[in-house]
């Protein structure tokens, strides 16, 4: 018999972070979190931060984002609330600065 895991919302959000970041096709991440591929999808660009609308080109990542909010000297503080990420993956970039 094979084992099921339930999630909550936010853990199959955090769930599908890991897999997209990991560079998992969107297929398989539906089929591993049982989630569609709108949803997928909206996480992605949540992630991402979405599309600039002047010239339809992606937006940075957000470890680009947060990269440069600290070049800003913004505090970490600052870069959590603004970027609405967890504190563990700010600080995990902070690591690599």
């Amino acid at each position: 018999m094979r084992a099921v895991m339930i999630l909550d919302e936010q853990d199959k959000e955090a769930f599908v972070i890991d897999l997209l970041n990991k560079g998992h096709m969107a297929r398989e991440i539906a089929k591993q979190a049982h989630i569609s591929f709108t949803d997928i999808t909206k996480i992605k660009i949540w992630v991402t931060g979405g599309y600039v609308e002047d010239n339809k080109e992606k937006a940075k990542s957000m470890a680009s984002q947060s990269f440069k909010m600290f070049l800003e000297n913004k505090s970490l503080v600052d870069v959590v609330i603004s970027r609405n990420i967890p504190t563990e993956q700010v600080i995990e970039y902070t690591k690599t600065i």
